[in-house]
C-alpha cells in the first residue's frame, strides 16, 4: 500500500544526511534540534516527510490537526519515512507512520495508530491503543499492550 501524498506537510527531503531527533517541541511553540539543523513552527503542519537517508525521528508530544479518515481523530500527526532504514516513533497522540522503502522500524506508542511498513523487511510495534498495522509478508508486527489488527498488503 503506497502512502498517500501528505498535505499540508513539511518535507525534510532536502537533507544531505539522515535526520535524527524529537520533533515534539517544534509542535508546541518550541524548537526541535536535529543533526544538521533545527525546526520551529511545525504546529502548522499535519504531516512530516523524512529524508532519503536513514532517519530516526520521534514525534514525542506532537499533536496537531485532524486526520483525513472517517474517524476525524483530533491530535493526528503523520510521519513519512522515505528511502533508507528509518526508525519512526509516534507519541501519545494518534499517529500515521509510513516506512516506505528500506528496512524500517515503526513504533506507534500511545493513541490509535496506523503503521504502514512499505517495501523492505519492517518491524511494526503498535504500542498502546487500538492500532492498525499494514504489512507485507516480510514484516514483523507486534500489538504490544494495545489491540492491533494486521492488514496484509501483499
Amino acid at each position: 500500500m503506497a502512502a498517500p501524498a501528505p498535505t499540508p506537510s513539511r518535507s525534510l527531503l532536502g537533507a544531505s544526511a539522515g535526520v535524527t531527533g524529537d520533533l515534539g517541541a517544534a509542535f508546541t511553540g518550541g524548537t526541535a534540534t536535529f543533526a544538521g539543523g533545527s525546526f520551529t513552527g511545525l504546529e502548522q503542519y499535519r504531516e512530516i516527510v523524512g529524508s532519503n537517508f536513514d532517519d530516526n525521528i520521534t514525534l514525542g508530544n506532537a499533536t496537531q490537526g485532524t486526520d483525513n479518515n472517517a474517524n476525524n481523530t483530533t491530535g493526528f500527526v503523520g510521519l513519512y519515512g522515505r528511502d533508507g532504514n528509518d526508525v519512526l516513533t509516534g507519541g501519545t497522540a494518534s499517529n500515521d507512520l509510513y516506512g516506505d522503502n528500506g528496512n524500517d522500524t515503526l513504533n506507534g506508542l500511545g493513541g490509535n495508530d496506523r503503521l504502514t511498513g512499505g517495501a523492505g523487511a519492517d518491524t511494526l510495534n503498535g504500542g498502546d491503543g487500538n492500532d492498525i498495522l499494514y504489512s507485507d509478508h516480510e514484516d514483523f508486527t507486534d500489538g504490544a499492550t494495545g489491540t492491533a489488527r494486521r492488514v496484509p498488503t501483499a
